[in-house]
């Protein structure tokens, strides 16, 4: 009887072990998805608060939220001001180490922040 027991534990451990060595490059890859969206999202927020900071002295936002979009190892997609809200859009390259060989060696993930203006001569 308890042998019985032993060999539904190797098998049922034999099959626990196949899923995990199948399904773990995956989870990597999705790993590498989520922190490259963070990334792109944090140099998104970066560069619309350093845009709309330029804009406060008056001066133009768009160089600046260039500047930081590739310090901060992203590419630069769009930049446009409305209303006082600073709207910048950058995109980042995921480079995926598993799911290259079945699908696509990399996606490119855009992000879109906003800040808004806020002149202290306009408040009253």
């Amino acid at each position: 009887m308890f042998s019985s027991q032993i060999g539904n534990l190797t098998i049922l451990s034999i099959a626990v072990a196949m899923i995990l060595i199948l399904f773990t490059p995956f989870i990597i890859d999705v790993a590498i998805l989520l922190k490259t969206r963070a990334d792109a999202k944090s140099a998104a927020d970066a560069a619309s608060l350093a845009a709309a900071q330029e804009i406060l002295f008056l001066e133009n936002g768009e160089d600046v939220a260039r500047a930081v979009a590739e310090m901060n190892n992203t590419k630069f997609i769009s930049y446009s001001v409305k209303n006082n809200e600073t709207v910048v859009t950058v995109s980042k390259t995921a480079n995926l180490i598993f799911i290259d060989n079945f699908i696509k060696n990399s996606i490119e993930i855009k992000a879109t922040s906003s800040s808004e203006t806020r002149f202290p001569w306009e408040e009253g």
